[in-house]
């Protein structure tokens, strides 16, 4: 029976309940010294000390059956532990920007995609944005809100801006004409930031970064 309300007390603890108070367990046996250790360990991951009401002062054989649930409890501990620690990497603040980046989203350009992401070119090379036939001259937008990082012409890819959105979110944009931004300006989704070439057969290609990552920026747009 003490074994079966132990286990039923082991459940208790991992689904985060309260147990009932009681006398504090004596510090002066070495068999509290693991328990102590797990008293540690459960404040490091935000639970209440209830193990400490498992066992009554003088209870050699519940303190016995409390070891054999405690080598159970450490893997799910640790492994609790280590995701929490993880978790703490990812400010709340930074989620609430992933989340705003990723919402918000849109076209930059007017026109015919002739390009998906990921598709291969006749030369080999994976595409790793998408990229749109567009009138000459047709304005280009931000595809959301952020901080102009680069905004000038580069070699093979015509005008060239670069919008961070935050949270290790950038976007890409080339094969602008003529540019309305330069380095350091703030920008707001759906704000024109360029337009397309003049001439025959302009193309515009966006592509979306997640910290340098290619991301496919057609499964989030509107």
């Amino acid at each position: 029976m003490k074994a079966r309300a132990i286990g039923v007390v082991a459940m208790a603890l991992l689904c985060g309940a309260s147990l009932p108070a009681a006398s504090p367990m004596p510090v002066d046996r070495p068999d509290t010294v693991a328990i102590a250790r797990l008293l540690a360990v459960m404040q490091a991951v935000g639970r209440p000390p209830v193990i400490a009401t498992l066992v009554q002062p003088g209870s050699i054989n519940d303190l016995i059956h409390l070891r054999a649930v405690l080598a159970g409890l450490r893997p799910e501990l640790a492994s609790r532990l280590a995701r929490l620690r993880h978790r703490s990497l990812t400010k709340p603040s930074d989620a609430r920007q992933d989340d705003r980046a990723a919402s918000a989203y849109r076209l930059p350009v007017t026109g015919r995609l002739v390009t998906g992401f990921g598709t291969l070119s006749e030369a080999g090379v994976r595409s790793r944005g998408l990229t749109f036939a567009v009138a000459p001259g047709s304005p280009v937008v931000a595809p959301a809100g952020g901080i102009v990082r680069y905004a000038q012409a580069f070699r093979g890819y015509g005008g060239t801006v670069i919008v961070d959105h935050g949270a290790g979110w950038t976007s890409v944009l080339t094969g602008l004409g003529t540019l309305a931004v330069r380095p350091g300006r703030r920008v707001s989704g759906g704000a024109v930031i360029g337009s397309a070439r003049r001439g025959d057969r302009p193309h515009v290609t966006v592509e979306l970064r997640r910290r340098g990552e290619p991301v496919d920026a057609a499964a989030l747009i509107h």
